[in-house]
């Protein structure tokens, strides 16, 4: 005698079956219902399957429909939600409800609290929340989450991205002057709204540049949505694979094992070996029985066991149906219990997504909004405390195959994958796309393509460092020449590094070699580099000891209103946001690095005279750890590279070859990253021989573009190319 629960459900003739299939095939839960003649030829086909008659198979069953064995499952899960074929057809050849402890025995074969002992936790669950469905209420539990699925919020979810497909179309040149100054346009006008410098000149240039950033970035929000969608999608689908396998793919692949043998092929023989092993431990007694272990199955990190604890009462029939629903049973339970699943709503949550992707047969439905809230929520959406009966679930365009929302769902994939590859050529491949194959037409167009770009870049600049300038500055003239620390390609010009070089400066050819020279270079580099101090007190950037340091500090600050505006993160000798990014700088690090000093000269101390430190090993002196901490704090690795070039210009380091610089740019994964995969030319994937190979071509064939004059006078050599890919990044727009 089958045992089952039943729950009456009074639905309208038109109405949708769908939500309610859940609580079927998840729970083992009959829904009785009035049905016309046509309504049940219409009704779901197949135990537990939810394949409508009109809708065939995947695969053809080995054996005729009449015997109930459906072929091996064949569950795909694809890369993308996109790609996501309907695996939804396989199912398991039994009821759902044979999986948790409603097994076809003989009711006098044992009592009710065996039966009791026998139930999954799970299924307790499942079954509590069924009887408390059964109650009368006039709610309407589904009411919310059903406008998230009708017509009208499809059309609107579609609106909404033909409206961005559209705009950015439009907008298309402007975007992408504007996509690399978007986050450093709101930034400029943020830093100094509320300041004096709002008042200046130059912020009401921001502002004129602030709307079409904003612009920009209210864009990129709905960008940005569909792509955390698309995450909680991958969400919802792996947690709904696993359950699926678990509870669908395994039962189906086993009710075959068991009812073909001999067709059992090696990579399911793992499963064949445990339905076996299962099948021996329950025709032991009880007491006899014996754990099975993992590890003759799986390689897991540890090995865990399995008892099986049903009672000596076994179906007459030993090698009929029965005695097959309870191997797939306890087969089940062992992979419960060895694979960790968790406990909780899993398994009404991937019924509900095979129910969905069943409907809609379009994966790009966990992509609208609020779906990954009821998912997570999907008890108290879809089985609350209230009721189900007497609902009307409102749904009932799925049951047709054409309906408008299955022809919009379509559309809205279309649009989808129209809007994503839009924002992919938008951004340029810097991020998004992948580099062409090395030594392809597409290579090497696209590498000479960059290596004219820059050229012209560089080349409209060279008229900065011969005066007088031009009558008449273009736009990225005007822009460079209005802050060429931080935007000048040609580093050895920049005024704050000319200053260091100056007759007054730590790197003159005469002083180089005295006390303080190295430690005054790291505060330049690591404190005050492009602040208020080193710009208006360039002059006294050189300091003979700590002591000197010290002596310096204490008088600038003896001014009332220098020492004011220091009090605020000591901002008068300090810039968090020197080389672009915010870090953390301190003038209570300069102690450590006149401390550091020795360690540098001792290097020195045995070399023949005009010896030069390899660059790569300057570079990582200044990275050094000792005991946990660095040597030399606030030195990363940007502010080190630039360490050990100014120490090639003074003379104390060898100038890197191209190559050289390539690792440098390889190690980094900085701004001159950025930049070749902005020309496309590499990848986040690239290795470091692809890194050196570009950048290398690229050198070589800017280097060609200049004669020798010109190269002079940018002082151009590998250390500078490397300085001007990081600045075209943020000159590029003007």
């Amino acid at each position: 005698m089958a045992h089952s629960h039943q729950v009456y459900v009074q639905l309208s003739a038109d109405t949708s079956q769908w939500l309610l299939f859940i609580v079927e095939e998840m729970m083992g839960v009959e829904v009785s219902q009035t049905m016309s003649p046509t309504q049940k030829g219409q009704r779901m086909t197949g135990i537990g399957t939810g394949i409508p008659t009109s809708i065939p198979p995947p695969h053809q069953d080995p054996v005729s429909s009449s015997k109930r064995i459906r072929g091996p499952p064949c569950f795909h899960l694809a890369d993308s939600p996109s790609s996501l074929l309907p695996w939804i057809s396989e199912a398991p050849v039994r009821r759902v409800s044979v999986l948790y402890g409603e097994e076809d025995m003989n009711i006098d074969d044992f009592n009710d609290s065996d039966r009791q002992e026998e139930m999954d936790p799970p299924y307790q669950g499942l079954q509590a929340a069924s009887l408390a469905a059964s109650g009368v209420n006039s709610t309407q539990p589904y009411a919310l989450f059903l406008k998230k699925l009708d017509l009208f919020a499809l059309e609107r979810f579609r609106a909404t991205i033909n409206r961005s497909i559209i705009k950015l179309e439009k907008e298309r040149p402007t975007f992408i002057s504007t996509s690399m100054s978007a986050s450093r346009t709101v930034y400029q006008v943020l830093h100094h709204a509320g300041k004096p410098a709002q008042f200046s000149t130059d912020y009401g240039p921001h502002l004129a540049t602030l709307w079409t950033a904003v612009n920009y970035q209210s864009e990129r929000f709905t960008f940005h949505d569909v792509q955390i969608a698309m995450l909680k999608s991958e969400h919802m689908l792996a947690i709904t694979a696993a359950w699926t396998w678990l509870d669908v793919d395994i039962p189906s692949m086993s009710y075959w094992l068991l009812q073909y043998p001999e067709k059992a092929k090696e990579q399911t023989a793992w499963l064949r070996s445990l339905l076996k092993d299962v099948q021996a431990q329950l025709l032991l007694p009880r007491e006899r029985r014996q754990p099975l272990q993992s590890s003759k199955y799986f390689v897991l990190q540890e090995n865990r066991e399995y008892t099986i604890k049903h009672n000596n009462h076994l179906p007459l029939q030993r090698n009929g149906s029965s005695m097959h629903d309870l191997l797939v049973k306890f087969t089940r339970e062992a992979l419960l219990l060895w694979l960790k699943f968790p406990s909780g709503q899993g398994q009404l949550q991937a019924g509900f997504i095979r129910t969905l992707l069943q409907h809609f047969h379009n994966p790009d439905v966990l992509l609208l909004p609020g779906m990954h809230d009821v998912f997570c929520r999907v008890r108290g959406s879809l089985l609350p405390a209230s009721t189900v009966r007497g609902s009307r679930l409102g749904l009932n365009s799925l049951d047709d195959f054409n309906s408008p929302e299955l022809a919009v769902m379509k559309n809205i994939s279309e649009r989808l994958e129209v809007f994503r590859a839009q924002w992919r050529q938008l951004e340029g491949g810097g991020h998004i796309l992948p580099a062409h194959v090395r030594g392809s037409d597409h290579f090497m167009e696209a590498l000479q393509a960059a290596a004219d770009k820059l050229a012209g870049y560089l080349r409209e600049l060279i008229p900065l460092l011969t005066p007088p300038l031009p009558a008449r500055l273009s736009p990225l003239q005007h822009k460079v020449r209005g802050n060429p620390d931080f935007l000048l390609p040609f580093r050895q010009h920049a005024p704050e590094v000319q200053n260091a070089f100056s007759d007054k400066g730590m790197l003159h050819s005469t002083r180089v070699n005295e006390p303080g020279v190295i430690a005054s270079l790291w505060l330049l580099r690591g404190i005050f580099y492009r602040t208020r101090f080193s710009s208006e007190h360039p002059d006294s950037l050189f300091f003979r000891d700590y002591n000197h340091w010290q002596e310096t500090y204490k008088r600038i600050c003896a001014d009332p209103q220098i020492a004011a505006f220091n009090q605020d993160k000591d901002r008068y000798f300090c810039n968090a946001r020197a080389y672009g990014q915010a870090t953390t700088r301190s003038t209570e690090n300069a102690q450590a690095y006149f401390e550091g000093e020795p360690a540098w000269l001792e290097m020195f101390k045995f070399k023949e005279p005009g010896w030069r430190m390899p660059y790569i090993e300057a570079y990582r002196f200044t990275q050094r750890v000792q005991r946990g901490h660095k040597i030399l704090p606030q030195l990363g690795p940007l502010t080190g590279m630039l360490i050990a070039a100014d120490l090639v210009y003074a003379g104390k380091v060898a100038m890197p070859s191209a190559e050289e610089m390539g690792e440098m740019v390889y190690l980094l994964d900085r701004g001159a990253s950025t930049c070749l995969r902005f020309f496309r030319l590499l990848d986040r994937s690239s290795d470091k021989e692809s890194v050196i190979f570009v950048f290398t071509s690229l050198y070589n064939k800017v280097y060609s573009s200049f004669t020798e004059a010109e190269r002079s006078t940018m002082t151009f050599d590998p250390i500078m190319f490397e300085h001007s890919l990081c600045k075209y990044q943020r000159c590029v727009e003007s």
